[in-house]
């Protein structure tokens, strides 16, 4: 710890970055004290003060100590002249940049990528790599990006039904396809079908109509929270709120991104629920609103929706099968995601997070954790 009654000198704090291989983290500003930590070379720390050839700085996972000043260069920060231009666009043409590279990034743009009426198979690569940016997002910053970090782990679950529907839809259309080919149609009563030949008509259009609500739905969220994410690690709260003063970012989103910011690891953590609660009560509205009418589509969510990491409960496992409650629903969804996968979430050591993270779609999808 820094000397008693220490204030912050002028100056301080500044951003620094680590310059060898490894440098050790100690609890005092001497070679004999305990090592705290190893950082590892290019990671960000926060100089707080000078003392005797030693700085006390402030690492990305919160733990404080020292470390020798020979070890750590200044971080050359955006200036005001720097961010102050830059438009919510501008923002978002970065993340799809970071999510997807500048050339997938810029078809998207164009609206020639990533639609959702060209069905799964066409954009299953864009989805792939939306979940992977999401965990890259986390791994910038750890200790502020837990929406992220979640949002990842919770791709493994959705990639995995998004290609088990579309195989369920790919064999009700192979079904339609070969009546349409074997049967001549005049009227719907002088057609000779099964009612399997109905069912499957019924299903090849109600999962494809789920299909491009769910990926919508995905392209919401990203749209609202990627962008504030690369704002934010780029600029700092500073510019969420010159964005805030000309209208850009909501009220709501500043105040948490105001609790992100405040380095307590509480409110911190509260600023990311509040992230996780905006995208279910508002991004999601509309497109939840839209699925609970496909018949069946609701209880079949139900059944199968599984917590995204294995430390919690299934949505039945929560809730009970017999007590009617259906995840398209927001209050039977946002009890069990506040309840119980979000606080079983931050429960955990940020290594076992981490290590979730860093698993395949595939295997986040199978449960092989």
């Amino acid at each position: 710890m820094p000397p008693s009654g220490q204030q912050q000198p002028t100056g301080f704090p500044w951003q620094g970055t680590i310059v060898p291989w490894s440098a050790a983290l100690r609890s005092k500003p001497t070679l004999q004290s305990q090592t705290l930590a190893d950082l590892p070379r290019g990671d960000k720390v926060k100089v707080l003060l000078r003392s005797q050839g030693w700085l006390y700085v402030e690492h990305k996972n919160l733990l404080k100590g020292y470390v020798s000043q020979e070890l750590i260069q200044p971080v050359a920060l955006p200036s005001p002249a720097a961010t102050s231009q830059k438009s919510k666009k501008d923002w978002q043409l970065l993340a799809l940049q970071n999510a997807f590279g500048k050339t997938l990034a810029q078809q998207i743009l164009m609206k020639a990528a990533w639609i959702p009426e060209n069905g799964f198979e066409a954009n299953q690569q864009i989805i792939a790599k939306l979940y992977d940016y999401y965990g890259a997002l986390y791994l910038r910053n750890p200790g502020k990006f837990q929406w992220a970090g979640l949002a990842r782990v919770a791709g493994g679950p959705f990639y995995q039904g998004f290609c088990d529907m579309e195989q369920q839809r790919a064999a009700a259309q192979a079904r339609v396809d070969w009546l349409n080919e074997h049967y001549i149609w005049a009227t719907l009563s002088a057609r000779r079908t099964a009612a399997a030949d109905l069912a499957a008509m019924a299903a090849a259009t109600q999962l494809q109509k789920a299909l491009e609500l769910l990926m919508y739905m995905g392209q919401d969220i990203f749209n609202d929270l990627a962008w504030l994410h690369e704002a934010y690690h780029a600029a700092g709260l500073p510019e969420l709120k010159r964005l805030l003063g000309l209208g850009v970012v909501k009220p709501a989103y500043y105040s948490a991104w105001e609790m992100i910011d405040s380095n307590e690891p509480q409110t911190m953590w509260q600023g990311n629920v509040e992230l996780l609660r905006f995208e279910q009560r508002d991004i999601l509205k509309v497109g939840y609103q839209e699925l609970q009418k496909i018949p069946l589509t609701p209880t079949i969510m139900s059944a199968l929706a599984n917590c995204p990491h294995p430390w919690g409960k299934s949505f039945y496992g929560y809730h009970g099968v017999a007590k009617g409650r259906e995840v398209t629903r927001y209050v039977d969804r946002w009890e069990w995601m506040e309840k119980n996968i979000w606080p079983t979430w931050k429960a955990q050591t940020e290594a076992a997070r981490t290590r979730l993270i860093n698993l395949s779609l595939a295997d986040l999808g199978a449960r092989k954790f």
